[in-house]
């Protein structure tokens, strides 16, 4: 009887807990510039945290023109994420030896300088000695991957709803403004695939020299965030706190760190469960199965990418935005990611369908509409698990929560390259399609 009162006790506790936001933030605040522009920050962040692989994706025929035999298209996919949760393990195991300003620096910083030295590996080392350089970068970019994830959305998760949101949408953003950027440059160099790259690239890496900026502007002295932050004990800042308040704060992470990353990983088991599933059927999927079809609308192929990676992004970015005006429960992020199975099947069969109807009207349409409704599920799926995460846990375990969900949804990625090895073959022998790798 005792143990039923307490299951009951623990329910309610969870639904308390999810339904009272801690308020960090009056809502004098909240309906001040400077929070706007706090949530600007933020958006941008996002934005730079996903630029350099939405990058790669975006100039792929560029990529292929060079190093197509090496099949770069899901090699480098593998080993960018394997090279981000080998990194992200060792940061959550030794967390308290970095901090969320060092870790943004660096990843931001690596970043730019990979996508600057990028396209002149690729172009000028030839053969398989430069596609070895060009996967030594993409391990670089998942390196600095780990850190960003790990660090972003761990420092956001102490912040109300509506910041997670708006920089997981920034994530959304990225893929959509590279994309469009990659079409307008296009458009003025008319088709020159190398100048297009190099182009790109370079808007890339000064976006991300920008996001530097922003994280030591975030980090200045009497800004909103630094006065949040340190409220929640991931700063030190004596202009808000006396000496002896910080040595408490001190104490008080000291003990969160004693917290095992396991222990709290399994206290979150369903939602860790959740996002990385919600990554394993994207990237079983899209891109290497999605973007198979090589032509629609009687555009080339690259052309073809570009549109369908565009039509992923913008409703990706609705999905993620949705969530602001939804609460957010298990029960909706439960039946989200689990209803996203459907595309294991609908994927495969755009791609059968369209080998066998490459004229039909209605087999563009079907690939048009399995594509947007894979980027919104994946949108609103992700949202609800890095929105869910902070409000299951405690005060001071709410950036532990968000970096826990973020290294599992590495995971999930990481595992949905590898079932991509198996989709495409198998699609080509169910099928009866002839490999064009």
């Amino acid at each position: 009887m005792e143990k039923k009162e307490n299951k009951i006790e623990s329910l309610q506790l969870e639904e308390k807990v999810i339904e009272n936001e801690p308020e960090l933030i009056t809502n004098e605040e909240k309906n001040s510039f400077i929070y706007i522009k706090m949530k600007i920050y933020f958006l941008l962040l996002g934005v730079g945290s996903l630029l350099p692989w939405n990058s790669i994706l975006a100039v792929m025929d560029f990529i292929k023109n060079y190093q197509e035999k090496y099949k770069p298209d899901t090699y480098y996919a593998f080993y960018k994420f394997l090279a981000n949760i080998i990194l992200q393990s060792y940061i959550l195991y030794k967390e308290h030896f970095f901090t969320y300003k060092s870790l943004l620096i660096f990843s931001y910083t690596a970043s730019a300088f990979s996508l600057f030295s990028f396209p002149i590996v690729v172009k000028y080392v030839k053969k398989k000695l430069g596609f070895l350089f060009s996967i030594l970068i993409i391990i670089i970019l998942g390196l600095k991957s780990a850190t960003c994830s790990n660090s972003l959305f761990g420092l956001v998760s102490y912040f109300p709803k509506d910041v997670i949101i708006i920089t997981s949408t920034g994530q959304g953003f990225s893929g959509i403004i590279m994309n469009i950027v990659e079409m307008i440059i296009k458009v003025i160099c008319q088709d020159n695939n190398d100048l297009n790259a190099f182009l790109l690239f370079g808007i890339g890496g000064i976006i991300l020299w920008f996001d530097v900026y922003i994280i030591i502007n975030l980090y200045a002295k009497n800004s909103l965030f630094r006065k949040v932050a340190t409220k929640v004990g991931v700063i030190k800042a004596p202009e808000y706190y006396n000496e002896r308040e910080i040595r408490e704060m001190k104490l008080k992470n000291e003990k969160k760190i004693k917290y095992s990353f396991i222990k709290l990983s399994l206290k979150l088991i369903d939602l860790n469960f959740l996002i990385t599933y919600v990554y394993i059927i994207t990237f079983a999927v899209f891109p290497a199965i999605s973007l198979k079809p090589d032509t629609i609308f009687k555009l080339d192929n690259s052309w073809t990418n570009n549109i369908l990676v565009s039509l992923y992004n913008i409703f990706d970015i609705l999905g993620r935005y949705l969530i602001n005006f939804i609460k957010p429960t298990k029960k909706k992020t439960y039946f989200n990611v689990l209803s996203r199975t459907i595309f294991l099947i609908t994927s495969p069969l755009c791609w059968i369908l369209f080998d066998r109807n490459n004229n039909n009207n209605m087999v563009f349409l079907f690939i048009i509409i399995n594509i947007s409704l894979l980027g919104f599920t994946n949108g609103t799926s992700t949202a609800l698990c890095y929105a869910m995460a902070p409000l299951c846990v405690s005060e001071e375990l709410k950036g532990y929560a968000g970096s826990s969900v973020s290294f599992f949804n590495i995971f999930g990625i990481f595992l949905g390259t590898i079932c991509a090895f198996g989709t495409v073959p198998l699609t080509e022998k169910i099928g009866n399609i002839k490999s064009n790798s």
